[in-house]
């Protein structure tokens, strides 16, 4: 799969991601550890007896009356947080112009092909005439049409999917560098009980009730951590908004962004008393702290859709 390809379903995978633990607001999703960050939030408004999603939850970001930090043996100095981007060497640029070249020759580029080339002859076509045969108008104005010319635009591809590679992988490395001092325990059980609820369907697809429990237990703790994370890196960074932020970015989080601004308010509104002011700020409190974390650094351009 050549590298456009590649940033491309990226970029579909974080669009998916983001349209699947936004669109069930009030339902608490089981999400894949390699993927689980605590991102925008769409809540199916609908109104449940006896279900308070904003139970033991304040309009301030605490949780059960504490701050994030509270709960926290160790947390790292975001102002000196790092993650690593993979460099893209002289090699990796030209095994990926080989991909390229034999893709253009129409020769299979899987393991089992029985192409009698080898990759060093395959290399040799890589010429000015090459270049311009087969991909001047992928480089455009932007790019000289030589080999000096496909090489700079093949490393920026690289280097642009490595980038997004290290964003992904920062919310798990910084979930390596915390220690969790106890979790909100009526929280939790709180959130247990949602859960029960919205995947009570799912309860036969497990082997008994004990294993549903304890599938339910063991996401209510990662839920919760990465939710005190991200409140507390929301904190730390000196982050504020106003019910105007918190407005316009439901809108944006449920494709309204072009609805007036009594749409806007209303949709609002109807999230609040379905789901509990105090919720919604939560979500909106950690999506942010992890677009603004992202932004330090990796900058603005990747931060943020």
């Amino acid at each position: 799969m050549s590298v456009e390809r590649r940033l491309a379903a990226k970029e579909r995978a974080r669009k998916a991601r983001r349209r699947a633990t936004t669109k069930k607001a009030a339902t608490i999703l089981f999400i894949p550890v390699l993927v689980l960050v605590i991102v925008a939030t769409i809540l199916i408004v609908k109104q449940i007896k006896k279900l308070d999603y904003s139970k033991y939850l304040s309009e301030d970001g605490k949780i059960e009356g504490r701050a994030a930090a509270d709960y926290f043996l160790d947390y790292p100095d975001l102002n000196t947080f790092q993650v690593d981007i993979t460099a893209v060497t002289d090699d990796d640029v030209k095994k990926e112009i080989i991909s390229r070249i034999k893709s253009a020759e129409g020769e299979s580029t899987t393991e089992d092909t029985t192409d009698t080339k080898t990759d060093d002859e395959y290399y040799a076509m890589f010429t000015d005439e090459w270049v311009e045969e087969h991909v001047a108008s992928t480089l455009g104005e932007d790019y000289d049409h030589t080999t000096a010319g496909y090489e700079k635009y093949i490393r920026g591809l690289l280097e642009s999917y490595n980038k997004l590679v290290a964003q992904y992988n920062m919310p798990s490395k910084l979930s390596e560098k915390v220690q969790v001092k106890e979790y909100p325990a009526k929280f939790m059980k709180n959130l247990k009980k949602l859960m029960r609820h919205d995947y009570a369907d799912s309860r036969s697809q497990y082997e008994s009730d004990e294993a549903f429990e304890e599938a339910i237990t063991e996401e209510a703790e990662e839920f919760t951590r990465k939710l005190l994370i991200w409140l507390k890196a929301y904190d730390d960074l000196g982050l504020t908004a106003t019910e105007s932020d918190y407005i316009t970015w439901y809108a944006k989080n449920n494709s309204k962004e072009d609805a007036t601004d009594e749409e806007k308010q209303t949709l609002w509104d109807d999230a609040c008393k379905a789901n509990g002011k105090a919720w919604l700020i939560v979500q909106y409190r950690a999506e942010t702290a992890q677009n603004a974390v992202s932004e330090k650094l990796f900058g603005a351009e990747t931060a943020e859709e």
